[in-house]
């Protein structure tokens, strides 16, 4: 029995890495109707703001960015951090 595979998505702007889904491949394949419609398009609106804020300010500005707001709020970027250390770990330690 022959296998049908999924179109092909359409090809990626420059500023995408290849691993991340455009928005109009988030909205091609995801739902278009009810919750996960409307969760669908916020995803795809996101993605489209991100990609524009890259575009806009590269790397670098976002990095300021971040410095920014690690310095105006430091103790909720403290708390992030180790929650985020904690979730490495726990994904990346060995016990059974």
């Amino acid at each position: 029995m022959a296998r049908i595979s999924p179109p092909t998505p359409p090809p990626r702007r420059a500023t995408w890495p290849a691993a991340w889904p455009t928005p109009g491949t988030v909205r091609e394949y995801g739902p278009h109707s009810g919750v996960m419609g409307t969760a669908t398009e916020t995803v795809a609106q996101g993605l489209e703001r991100g990609g524009q804020y890259l575009q806009d300010q590269g790397f670098s500005g976002l990095s300021n960015d971040v410095t920014e707001m690690v310095r105006r709020n430091p103790i909720p970027a403290l708390l992030f951090g180790i929650g985020l250390g904690f979730v490495l770990a726990r994904l990346t330690s060995s016990r059974s």
